[in-house]
């Protein structure tokens, strides 16, 4: 399994911690009866459990996480157990969605590129254009040279 798996008890404590998870956060293997912040240092990430933990229902947003291993995740938390006055654990569901995001920022940064190179050979060529329509309009010289231009000597057209 790709994703990883938190499970907490009733009292947000570490049940459960899959490999997948352990390998996204680089967590050992003495995790259990730990609070997810003491692993974590995390504040987006306790947000989004003490939200589902306070209104018994999901919750989800994306995370970034620093150190040796920078991470953008994405959590699902779910309550569990029965609902309504007593409450169960928490269940997080975490996808790691680093090349996703650096993808979607290269092609960004492809088309901001693209668009900027593209608008100065568009700008000369519209100032050529104008240049040439206040010069003929004003001086018929210059029109009837213009018209009698031998469109031979033009490259043809790709």
């Amino acid at each position: 399994m790709r994703e990883g798996v938190l499970v907490l008890d009733a009292g947000q404590r570490i049940l459960l911690v899959n490999p997948a998870l352990r390998s996204m956060l680089l967590l050992g293997s003495d995790v259990g009866g730990k609070a997810p912040l003491e692993l974590v240092r995390n504040a987006e990430l306790q947000t989004l459990l003490d939200e589902a933990y306070g209104q018994g229902r999901s919750a989800s947003g994306e995370i970034g996480i620093g150190g040796l291993k920078p991470r953008r995740l994405l959590v699902h938390v779910t309550p569990l157990g029965p609902q309504g006055e007593q409450r169960g654990g928490l269940l997080a569901v975490f996808v790691d969605v680093t090349d996703i995001r650096r993808l979607e920022t290269l092609r960004r940064d492809f088309v901001a590129n693209v668009s900027h190179e593209l608008r100065t050979p568009v700008a000369a060529v519209c100032s050529a254009v104008e240049t040439l329509r206040q010069t003929v309009s004003k001086d018929s010289r210059s029109q009837r040279a213009f018209h009698r231009h031998d469109r031979s000597q033009c490259p043809a057209p790709a």
